[in-house]
């Protein structure tokens, strides 16, 4: 037996302001998206923007469903737009936004274990990382080097 550690490294910004000014406009454009939001049974509404290095902008957001395992995140919509209309494009930033960050008990959103799977692989099927930024209580800013920090072990299938 053998003991390894794993540790990631990020940053926390104290206000979006911090951040390049296109970093900024995908908050504003994640932000925007919670109005298309549905979430009649959380009430947490959440927003996603991405960008390709083309400059193209993507966004999403949640939509809920009476059977719960049949919702779509904020995360995997903006990621299904961005790939399904440019699919040869690079996508390089990520940001995510939630709409009622008071009711949560971290101070950070985070995403699923569904939504970190599709990052990390969008990662692999692009051979480029995707610097990741998001939102917290306080206008507070996690940003990480790529989205694999969120999910260090997952699952990759090669054909």
């Amino acid at each position: 037996m053998s003991f390894q550690k794993l540790s990631i490294d990020y940053r926390i910004f104290t206000s979006i302001y911090q951040l390049p000014s296109e970093v900024q406009s995908l908050f504003q454009q994640a932000t925007q998206s919670l109005q298309k939001s549905y979430a009649p049974y959380s009430g947490f509404t959440v927003g996603a923007a991405t960008s390709s290095k083309s400059g193209k902008i993507f966004t999403g957001a949640n939509q809920e469903n009476g059977a719960y395992p049949m919702c779509l995140c904020a995360e995997r919509v903006a990621l299904s737009n961005a790939i399904h209309l440019e699919r040869e494009d690079v996508l390089q930033y990520f940001v995510i936004v939630g709409g009622a960050l008071e009711k949560m008990e971290t101070e950070f959103l985070s995403p699923c274990g569904a939504c970190r799977q599709v990052l990390s692989e969008t990662e692999y099927r692009q051979q480029h990382p995707i610097r990741l930024y998001i939102l917290g209580k306080k206008e507070k800013v996690l940003e990480f080097k790529n989205c694999n920090d969120l999910l260090p072990f997952g699952f990759v299938y090669k054909t």
